[in-house]
C-alpha cells in the first residue's frame, strides 16, 4: 500500500522492501517508529513488470471521471493541537496510526489500519505548526475536497477529510504497493523509452482527469508519480493532488545567494522539474506547466538525470530559464528522432512553444510508448 496526496513532497516511500510512497524529502529523525510493527508485514514486488498502458488511455479519461460530491468530507473547525500525533492515535474514531511512511514540508503521512478489518490506508496529517493557521488549514481542506472529486484510475484516492485526536486535520488515502520513480528511477539505470513513455502516457491520463475539476498540479516530480506493484503488472498513479498546503518556491531575486526559510537542497530537488514561470516571483502555473514537468520527468527517466541539474538555486534558475538540456543522443542513449521533438517542445521556455495540454503531449508520445514484458 502506499499512501497520496500531500503537498510539496509528502508521500510515503520506503525501499526496497516495504511499502514505499511519494515524497522527496527524507523522514528526519523521529521517536516515531518508521518501521512496520510485528503482525503488519508490507509487501513490495519491484522489478521490471508489464506495464498496463493503452494508446487510447486518454480517451478512457472522459469515461472514468465520474464527479464525486463533498458531502461525505467532514468539516473541521479551525483549532490549535493540544499535542503531535503520535503511533497508536486515533483518527476519525476509525483509524489507528501505525508507523511513518514519509515526510513533506507540510505534512506528515502513516499508514494506518481500520479498527474493525485488515485493511490498510495512508493518513497524511497536517504538521503542527500549519495546523495553526487558518489559511493553511483552508488550503489543505480545499485540496483534499479537490482531489477526492477525481475518480480515475491514475491517481491515487482520498478517501475522506478527517482529524485526530487532538484536533489536527488529515487526508485519508488508499494504500498503494510498490515504489515512487524517484525511488525506482534511483535504483536502476535509465529507462528504455517505450517504457518511460509508458509511465507517462498514464501520468496524463490522471492529470488530464484533475484538470477536468479546474486541479492543476504545481508541484509535479518524480516522487509524485507512484508505481503501483501487483498482479504482474506496474500502473502509475498521481500523488498529492489532495491534502496539500499552498507553499510555491520562494523566488529568488537576481544577486541573492540565499533563500530566506528555505532549505536549499529542497529547493533544488523541487525546482528541478519546476517550468520557467515557476520560478518568478509571481509563480504563475497552468495547464502547460504540467506539460512541462512531464517533459523533465521523461527526461529524467530516459537519461537518468533531470535536463537541469545544478549545484546552487542560481546557477539552476539561470539553466532553467535560458539553458538547453543536452538531447539524450548526445548522451548516447538511442531515442527515435520524434521522441525527442516531443521532449523539446514538452520543454519550450515559453509557454505558447509547448503543448496545449497533456491531452495534446500524449497524443505525441503515444506511438512512442508499448507495452513492455518482464525480463
Amino acid at each position: 500500500g502506499v499512501h497520496s496526496g500531500g503537498t510539496p513532497d509528502c508521500h510515503p516511500s520506503r525501499v526496497p522492501a516495504g511499502r514505499t510512497a511519494s515524497g522527496s524529502a527524507p523522514v528526519p529523525p523521529s521517536p516515531l517508529p518508521s518501521v512496520p510493527p510485528a503482525g503488519i508485514r508490507p509487501r513490495c514486488e519491484l522489478g521490471d513488470c508489464v506495464c498496463r498502458q493503452s494508446v487510447s488511455v486518454l480517451a478512457e479519461v472522459d469515461r472514468r471521471v465520474a464527479r464525486v460530491g463533498s458531502s461525505r468530507l467532514r468539516t473541521l473547525p479551525t483549532m490549535k493541537p493540544a499535542r503531535p500525533v503520535q503511533t497508536g492515535d486515533l483518527v476519525a474514531n476509525t483509524y489507528r496510526l501505525e508507523y511513518v511512511l514519509g515526510q513533506g514540508r507540510s505534512g506528515i503521512v502513516f499508514a494506518a489500519s481500520e479498527r474493525r478489518g485488515s485493511e490498510l490506508v495512508a493518513i497524511k496529517i497536517l504538521l503542527r505548526e500549519l495546523a495553526q493557521h487558518p489559511d493553511a488549514i483552508e488550503s489543505f481542506r480545499g485540496s483534499a475536497r479537490a482531489a477526492a472529486a477525481v475518480r480515475c484510475d491514475e491517481v491515487c484516492r482520498v478517501l475522506e477529510l478527517a482529524e485526530t485526536e487532538s484536533g489536527i486535520p488529515c487526508v485519508v488515502m488508499e494504500y498503494l504497493e510498490g515504489c515512487d520513480l524517484s525511488r525506482a528511477a534511483a535504483a536502476r539505470a535509465p529507462y528504455v523509452y517505450s517504457e518511460a513513455a509508458s509511465y507517462m502516457l498514464q501520468a496524463c491520463a490522471g492529470l488530464a482527469a484533475a484538470l477536468q475539476f479546474g486541479v492543476v498540479h504545481a508541484d509535479l516530480k518524480p516522487s509524485k508519480l507512484f508505481a503501483v506493484a501487483g498482479s504482474g503488472e506496474r500502473r502509475v498513479k498521481l500523488l498529492d493532488l489532495g491534502g496539500s498546503v499552498d507553499t510555491p518556491l520562494p523566488p529568488m531575486a537576481a544577486g541573492q545567494s540565499q533563500l530566506p526559510g528555505c532549505n536549499a537542497a529542497l529547493w533544488l530537488c523541487d525546482a528541478e522539474y519546476a517550468a520557467p514561470e515557476q520560478l518568478d516571483a509571481r509563480g504563475l502555473v497552468d495547464a502547460r506547466t504540467n506539460v512541462w514537468a512531464v517533459g523533465a520527468i521523461l527526461y529524467r527517466l530516459v537519461c537518468g538525470r533531470p535536463p537541469f541539474h545544478e549545484p546552487t538555486p542560481q546557477r539552476l534558475m539561470a539553466a532553467v530559464r535560458a539553458g538547453e538540456p543536452a538531447s539524450p543522443r548526445a548522451l548516447d542513449i538511442e531515442v527515435p528522432e520524434g521522441f525527442t521533438r516531443v521532449l523539446e517542445r514538452a520543454l519550450a521556455k515559453s509557454r505558447s512553444d509547448r503543448f496545449e495540454s497533456v491531452r495534446e503531449l500524449a497524443t505525441a508520445l503515444a506511438p512512442y510508448a508499448s507495452e513492455y514484458a518482464r525480463a
